[in-house]
C-alpha cells in the first residue's frame, strides 16, 4: 500500500539516520577486528538498505499518481531492470513458450532472514515479469513447472525449495506465467552450475508448460553438463 510523499520522506530520514549509525558501527567492528559482529551488522546494514531502495521507489510511484505523466518516471523501471541486471525472455528454439528470468544470484535460505522476503530485487524481478506479460499479452500456464538454476563457485549456493526469495519471485509470477503456485499447478526443479568467476554469479529462472518439461529439463542438463542434484 503505496503512503503519502510526506510518509515516505520522514521514513526516508529515518532510515538513513539508522544507515549513518550502522556504517558507524561496522568501521567500529572492523577496527576491533570483532568479524562476527562485523557480520551481523553487516546483514543489518544490507536489509535496511534493501528497504530504503523500495522507499525511494514507492515514493516515485506515488508521486506518479498523484502527478500522472510526470517527465522521466516512465524509465524507472526499465533503468531498474538495467542496473539490477535483470531480463525477462522468451526462449527461441523451442515450438512452445518457454519464458527465461535472469537475475542476481539468489542466497540460499540459511543465508537468508525472514525480513529479507521482500526486498529490492524480488520486487525488481516481479515487476519486470508484470511488464513483459502485460506488453507480450502471454497467457499463464495451467500447469507449469519452474526451473530454477544456480550458477555459483559451491554447490552450497544451490537454491532449494526453502528459499524464501524464490518463492517470493514464484507468487509474482501469477496471474502472468502460472495460474497458481501450489504443488498441484506449478512443479519446480532445481540445478546448480559451477562457476569460478564471482561475475559469473547468477540465478535463472526458467518456466513452461509442464507438458512440456522434459525437453526443457534436458535443454537445463545440456548446460550444467551433470544430472540434476
Amino acid at each position: 500500500m503505496l503512503l503519502t510523499i510526506d510518509e515516505y520522506l520522514e521514513y526516508i530520514e529515518k532510515t538513513n539516520e539508522k544507515l549513518r549509525k550502522g556504517t558507524r558501527l561496522l568501521k567500529k567492528y572492523y577496527d576491533e577486528y570483532d568479524l562476527e559482529r562485523l557480520v551481523r551488522e553487516g546483514k543489518r546494514v544490507m536489509r535496511l538498505s534493501s528497504g530504503l531502495y523500495l522507499s525511494y521507489r514507492d515514493l516515485l510511484l506515488s508521486l506518479d499518481m498523484d502527478v500522472p505523466n510526470l517527465p522521466g518516471l516512465e524509465r524507472l523501471f526499465d533503468d531498474e531492470r538495467k542496473k539490477m541486471n535483470i531480463s525477462v525472455e522468451q526462449l527461441k528454439g523451442f515450438d512452445f513458450p518457454v519464458y527465461k528470468i535472469s537475475l542476481p544470484l539468489l542466497l540460499p535460505n540459511k543465508r537468508r532472514q525472514c525480513t529479507d522476503y521482500k526486498n529490492a530485487l524480488t520486487e525488481a524481478v516481479n515487476t519486470a515479469v508484470r511488464s513483459f506479460s502485460i506488453d507480450n499479452d502471454i497467457r499463464p500456464f495451467r500447469y507449469a513447472t519452474m526451473i530454477i538454476l544456480s550458477y555459483g563457485g559451491s554447490p552450497i549456493l544451490m537454491v532449494d525449495n526453502d528459499n524464501k526469495e524464490a518463492s517470493v519471485i514464484q507468487n509474482g509470477m501469477i496471474p502472468f506465467f502460472i495460474c497458481d503456485d501450489t504443488p498441484a499447478a506449478c512443479n519446480n526443479a532445481y540445478y546448480f552450475k559451477q562457476v569460478d568467476d564471482h561475475k559469473e554469479y547468477r540465478t535463472e529462472i526458467y518456466v513452461v508448460d509442464s507438458a512440456h518439461d522434459i525437453e526443457v529439463l534436458q535443454f537445463i542438463k545440456s548446460i550444467i553438463g551433470v544430472t540434476k542434484n
